[in-house]
């Protein structure tokens, strides 16, 4: 039986620092010196320390499974561009009821289901979209949707506009990837959505401040 990450763990490298999410519980947490250079050293397949790595299975980090899978950090593309640009104005009445029932729904649902019942591993590959084919249409998409969270006042809630977000573009045939980031000292997290290179809800010069830490 092989090593691999606990089910919905990930993490990224904030230098030399494993920054870790756990998706089941909401929460970002980090480990002690000494368990992150064992760590470290399991992930880059390392000499393996057999005391530190049964530490590591006690403390739920990794766990023994059939699949031997590879651990290792997120990897995100480093973004180039964005698609936020000064919204268009809109009328109050441009918004629809649909719209603000969603944004409604989904504040409620962050409230009472963890972050992993919004989350799909597979949407991660839209990390790797290079084809300009739909640039256009998700373009207006994103602005209209901009515009409309300035007037429903949801500016600073970047989980729950991203996630109404990336529904909008999957309901009209097209994905996102949705990236959590960190930056320390002091912590701050923050997540957006993503496609290939651009970032389509925030600008793509403040995320590159954040460490990746999942894309689902």
């Amino acid at each position: 039986m092989g090593l691999m990450l606990r089910e919905h763990l990930s993490f990224g490298l904030y230098g030399e620092r494993a920054v870790f999410l756990d998706a089941a519980q909401d929460r970002y947490f980090c480990i002690s010196p000494e368990l992150n250079s064992v760590f470290l050293d399991l992930a880059r397949d390392g000499p393996p320390d057999d005391a530190g790595v049964q530490r590591l299975l006690d403390s739920g980090i990794v766990t023994r499974g059939d699949v031997v899978g590879k651990i290792a950090a997120v990897k995100v593309p480093p973004a180039t561009a964005s698609l936020v640009a000064a919204p268009a104005v809109l009328a109050f009445g441009s918004l629809s009821l649909w719209t603000a029932t969603e944004r409604l729904w989904i504040a409620g649902a962050l409230r009472t289901r963890p972050l992993s019942a919004f989350l799909d591993a597979a949407n991660a590959s839209a990390l790797y979209e290079r084809t300009p084919k739909y640039d256009d249409e998700i373009a207006e998409m994103v602005t209209h949707f901009l515009t409309s969270n300035r007037l429903l006042k949801e500016q600073g809630r970047c989980l729950s506009t991203s996630i109404a977000l990336r529904r909008r573009l999957q309901r009209n045939g097209h994905r996102a990837a949705l990236v959590f980031g960190v930056r320390l000292f002091p912590f701050e997290a923050h997540c957006w959505l993503q496609r290939g290179v651009t970032v389509l809800n925030d600008h793509h010069e403040f995320v590159g401040q954040f460490t990746p830490v999942l894309a689902a």
